[in-house]
């Protein structure tokens, strides 16, 4: 039987202002499975638990930052392949600190990073595509 499963990770990392570190959480997430089945996912100094995923599977991501970001731009970008669900690769942060957003794994092995940047906080979406098993 062949098995196949993709890693999902974010990491946050607040840029440094000329004030010194910004002590903003990092942003919590919901990763939600097409067959609808979603599971929160709580950050520990900006990491989150692995997720599994399909080939070709997509999920919908949906980011919790601070209230204080509300209506602030944010830039995601695959970076190594795989399908963002964005029309132009960025999007606005909502009244209630939330940005969503669909990214759609490949078959091929290795690493699928997406970078989020909202109001100087980098965050790292991994999906991780193993080889295939015999």
């Amino acid at each position: 039987m062949l098995a196949f499963f993709a890693v999902v990770a974010v990491c946050s990392i607040p840029t440094l202002s000329a004030q010194g570190p910004s002590a903003l959480p990092a942003p919590s997430d919901v990763i939600t499975f097409a067959a609808g089945q979603a599971i929160r996912g709580h950050s520990t100094a900006g990491w989150f638990a692995p997720i599994a995923l399909n080939p070709f599977e997509t999920a919908s991501i949906k980011l919790q930052f601070a209230t204080t970001f509300a209506s602030a731009l944010v830039i995601v970008q695959a970076l190594d392949g795989g399908s963002l669900g964005l029309s132009d690769q960025s999007a606005r942060i909502a009244a209630d600190g939330t940005t969503s957003f669909q990214f759609q794994v490949a078959a091929q092995p290795g690493v699928y990073r997406v970078l989020v940047i909202a109001n100087g906080t980098a965050s790292i979406v991994q999906f991780s595509v193993p080889q295939q098993t015999p």
